[in-house]
């Protein structure tokens, strides 16, 4: 497993209705600086992001919020980049 100081952080999203939905709020988060990878999913209602762990949280959430979203949680832990060799390992 790769140590680094990223973080991986979750925005509950409401307002994305469809798969243009993610892929505009992919857009607009993906154009902060220190984001990594963002996966948004309207079914889920939330945006995955991997982040630098110095990345102004506040930039994201009104990047989002400024194209019509709204943010109506977050959660934050530390990113651990999966191995190929995890799908073997997950737990049910």
């Amino acid at each position: 497993m790769e140590s680094n100081n990223q973080v991986e952080f979750i925005l509950k999203i409401d307002g994305m209705h469809c798969p243009m939905c993610e892929e505009h709020v992919n857009n607009v988060i993906r154009k902060v600086e220190g984001v990594k990878k963002v996966n948004a999913s309207y079914r889920k209602s939330q945006a995955d992001i991997v982040m630098a762990a110095d990345t102004d949280r506040n930039v994201i959430l009104e990047a989002v919020q400024s194209q019509g979203y709204r943010v109506l949680g977050q959660e934050e832990k530390p990113y651990v980049k999966k191995s190929i060799f995890s799908i073997f390992h997950h737990k049910k």
